[in-house]
């Protein structure tokens, strides 16, 4: 990670006959995570189809109560909460408003609901790719119950923070930061800046880099049609979350398969 160190040569800014400067307060970045304590319980009452809709419920009526933070659902009792600012104390302040807010029931279709909430926070990392896989991974940990798990994630966060991340910590943080990604839990935790950090390091991983060289064999087919006559396009399911789309021109025709692993090319025939 990078790490910034004040030179002892550099001078003293409070030197004889300056005028001290008052310090603005940084910015920065919170996130709030908000649970239904009592979904289960909930559930039980209400029935599963109405229980459902409690965290779209909760998630609206903490965006009226918290109007500056980004609101995402990211499970069917979770919320996450997003938002900047310069006091050291936001989350407190945040959470009573919404302690407060919610002693009101939410109405879900006639009945009513009480929702015991549950909150956990911190300073969100900054959008630096290390910062963003080290907090995920000990996220993830700070949940998971299987002792071999445990142990992976533990020796991932230790090899995320030293920089070095090979062999089977290298196939943890793809499957951590793929999860994150297709869920979007990513990008609602950490903010767009962050998805793009994780992208980027999902790129340096082992199959980040064999989808990008799959990306790079099918541009390079499909340039092979450029100038000629368009003759054909077709795109068929073949099998559950599988398509294959052909494209034909001037007698040249190459097909390309899209499925959960990505874009590759299939076949190219004369």
């Amino acid at each position: 990670m990078m790490r910034a160190y004040r030179s002892k040569k550099e001078g003293n800014p409070a030197a004889v006959g300056a005028v001290p400067a008052v310090a603005e307060a940084a910015v920065q970045r919170f996130c709030l995570i908000v649970g239904i304590a009592n979904f289960i319980d909930l559930r039980r009452r209400l029935g599963c189809a109405a229980a459902d809709q409690l965290a779209s419920l909760a998630a609206e009526r903490i965006g009226r109560l918290l109007p500056d933070a980004q609101v995402a659902v990211i499970g069917r009792d979770q919320i996450v909460c997003t938002f900047r600012d310069t006091d050291a104390e936001a989350l407190d302040v945040r959470g009573a408003a919404l302690r407060a807010g919610f002693q009101v029931p939410l109405a879900v279709g006639d009945a009513k609901a009480q929702v015991i909430l549950t909150l956990g926070g911190a300073r969100a990392p900054d959008a630096a790719a290390d910062e963003v896989a080290l907090a995920e991974a000990q996220h993830v940990l700070a949940h998971v119950q299987d002792e071999r798990r445990r142990a992976r994630l533990a020796e991932l966060i230790a090899d995320v923070d030293e920089g070095e991340v090979s062999g089977d910590s290298a196939q943890a943080l793809e499957e951590l930061l793929e999860l994150g990604l297709v869920s979007g839990r990513l990008r609602a935790v950490y903010g767009p800046e962050g998805e793009q950090a994780a992208i980027k390091t999902f790129r340096k991983l082992p199959l980040g880099k064999e989808l990008t060289e799959g990306a790079r064999e099918i541009t390079g087919a499909l340039q092979s049609l450029v100038g000629r006559e368009l003759e054909k396009v077709s795109i068929s399911s073949v099998g559950p979350g599988a398509y294959v789309v052909t494209i034909g021109a001037d007698g040249l025709e190459l097909s390309v398969r899209l499925d959960r692993q990505g874009a590759r090319l299939h076949t190219v025939s004369l």
